[in-house]
């Protein structure tokens, strides 16, 4: 997903990825299945990327990824705009459909061939705007996401909540 198409990282069970100096941080719902594949931070940024258990960040058939994004003040929907220009960039016959994610806009992206790994990706977003930070989850599917999967997807993004 770190191959252009993704733009954000998961949060393990209901792990909180929360601002030092700030009592907001995102909740999400528990993942059992999963496990950290992946989790960074500097100034700009927090990622926590969460991959089956057994799959790494390379190999994966599904990852769920939260980014905070520290101190950006973009509106959510401007940023899914922006993310939307960003997978096209990396499949570039992809299609971008919006799609409402617990009452407020999200976004799935099906790939049919991400010139960067040469395989089939949906991908789901979320952007949230805390008070003083973006945050963004996504799951990610390494395959076109059928019914079940999507609807897994949306509902596990609509029901990501930030907390104060």
């Amino acid at each position: 997903m770190r191959n252009g198409m993704k733009l954000a990282a998961g949060l393990l069970g209901c792990a909180a990825l929360a601002a030092p100096a700030l009592a907001e941080r995102i909740m999400a719902p528990p993942t059992p299945n999963f496990v950290v594949g992946y989790n960074a931070s500097n100034a700009q940024m927090q990622m926590v990327e969460l991959v089956p258990k057994g799959q790494t960040v390379q190999a994966w058939t599904t990852m769920i990824t939260t980014q905070r994004m520290i101190g950006m003040k973009v509106p959510a929907a401007t940023f899914l705009t922006e993310l939307s220009k960003k997978l096209s960039a990396a499949c570039p016959k992809g299609s971008a459909t919006a799609v409402p994610m617990g009452g407020s806009a999200g976004l799935r992206y099906d790939c049919r061939m991400n010139t960067a790994t040469g395989k089939m990706e949906t991908t789901f977003a979320r952007a949230i705007n805390g008070p003083n930070d973006l945050y963004v989850v996504q799951v990610a599917y390494r395959s076109l996401a059928m019914p079940k999967e999507a609807g897994w997807a949306r509902e596990y993004l609509g029901n990501v909540r930030l907390m104060p």
